[in-house]
């Protein structure tokens, strides 16, 4: 009711997600290159996570849109399947005729169509969303997919995107061999204040907007106070207070009608970032800075093994072949990590390929850890790369920081250790 009033195409902040949309900040930047790296080099399974309304979904449209026609992909919207029915859902998203029969006679076919598909040159990608929906069961079940392979190569590349819950879901000891399995992780966080407003102009600018629709940075805060930079809430509160300016038939939106836009949301019982049901995930955000914030305490931001924000990129090239660039990450021995004055470090992950230790460090710093990567060579089982935090002068220090660490989930692994290595 109010497209004419402002000028505009369509409505500017609708829920559904359509990739023209899509505003990339430099985290949903990074989720996309991840995705696309793990497609690329065949990593096996990835896995992207978010606060409902992120933009995961969208994200993954965009994707799809992006491979090109040498890599066919399938896009599971509805992951409440189990068994052969989900293999059949499987075989009708990527085009495959004849779904019918047994389970046997499904995973051939599949079979057959993804060797069709290697001696094409083409790879082939699933991608289920909503993921944490999946019962055990169906998530082993994708697992044994993954066992489609030639001697030389994967088959089928699996992405599961899913709410923070997906991670609790495979850390269970039946999914342990699935858990195993996933090369690249990564949490897709909301937009900062600047990027909620850049979100919001980008958005009216698809629209059809020629400038005239203008918000007041108290109306921008207010926006962002309401939402935390969650996409979906940012979308809600922005219909609302567009409808409230057109009521006031003023194209410049000021705090009232932001307020006005909450109060009809709350009326309608539409949760803000800050009920109840969100506050456990902000929690773990403010954890994660929390022990950032002591790392840099303790350490006074000497330590020379921080890895650039900006470990992995993208240039205007690159951006339209699909190629990612890993900037330089500086490594050093284990023996340069571990001091006689600090000789506690944190352990949190190994790796034989140095470009997973990378793809972890950056995944690491986003939710604001300063990890470095230690290089370590084992007699017997070659070069490994070390993923380390923190360079502690007493066992009692670091003991007190892994205790948080491992309370997140996902780092259940990480340990203690001394010198050249000693577990405590």
């Amino acid at each position: 009711m109010y497209l004419d009033f402002y000028g505009l195409n369509e409505k500017p902040f609708s829920l559904t997600p359509d990739t023209r949309f899509l505003y990339l900040s430099k985290n949903h930047q990074d989720a996309s290159n991840h995705l696309l790296y793990g497609i690329r080099e065949k990593e096996g399974f990835v896995v992207l996570t978010g606060e409902i309304g992120t933009g995961k979904t969208t994200i993954v449209r965009a994707l799809v849109e992006r491979l090109g026609k040498d890599t066919s992909s399938a896009l599971l919207l509805n992951p409440m399947l189990e068994g052969e029915e989900l293999l059949r859902c499987i075989l009708e998203e990527f085009g495959i005729g004849d779904a019918s029969g047994l389970r046997k006679d499904l995973i051939d076919r599949l079979n057959q169509f993804l060797l069709g598909e290697l001696k094409q040159a083409r790879g082939a990608v699933l991608i289920i969303d909503e993921a944490q929906h999946l019962s055990e069961q169906a998530l082993e079940e994708i697992r044994l997919l993954s066992n489609l392979e030639t001697e030389k190569a994967k088959l089928l590349q699996i992405i599961l995107v899913g709410q923070v819950e997906l991670h609790q879901k495979l850390e269970s000891s039946f999914l342990r061999p699935l858990n195993q399995r996933i090369s690249i992780r990564y949490h897709l966080l909301p937009l900062s204040r600047i990027d909620t407003e850049k979100y919001i102009y980008h958005r009216l600018l698809v629209a059809g907007s020629n400038g005239d629709v203008t918000f007041s940075a108290g109306a921008l805060n207010e926006i962002f106070k309401y939402s935390h930079g969650i996409p979906r809430l940012i979308n809600l509160v922005c219909d609302r207070t567009l409808l409230a300016g057109y009521a006031g038939q003023s194209n410049h939106l000021d705090k009232k009608m932001v307020q006005k836009g909450k109060e009809s949301l709350a009326k309608q019982g539409v949760p803000s970032a800050t009920s109840p049901k969100r506050k456990n995930f902000f929690s773990l955000v403010v954890l994660a800075l929390l022990l950032g914030c002591i790392y840099f305490i303790v350490f006074q931001g000497k330590t020379p093994y921080l890895i650039s924000s900006n470990t992995i990129s993208t240039t205007e090239d690159t951006s339209r072949t699909g190629q990612l660039i890993f900037y330089p990450v500086h490594t050093t021995s284990t023996n340069e990590s571990t001091s006689s004055s600090h000789p506690y470090s944190i352990h949190i992950s190994s790796y034989r390929d140095n470009r997973r230790a990378i793809i972890n460090v950056n995944q690491l710093r986003e939710l604001g850890y300063e990890t470095f990567i230690a290089k370590k060579d084992i007699p017997g089982k070659g070069i490994w790369y070390r993923v380390m935090f923190g360079n502690f002068q007493g066992e009692a220090e670091a003991q007190a920081i892994l205790n948080k660490i491992k309370a997140l989930k996902g780092f259940s692994g990480a340990r203690i250790i001394m010198g050249e290595g000693d577990r405590k």
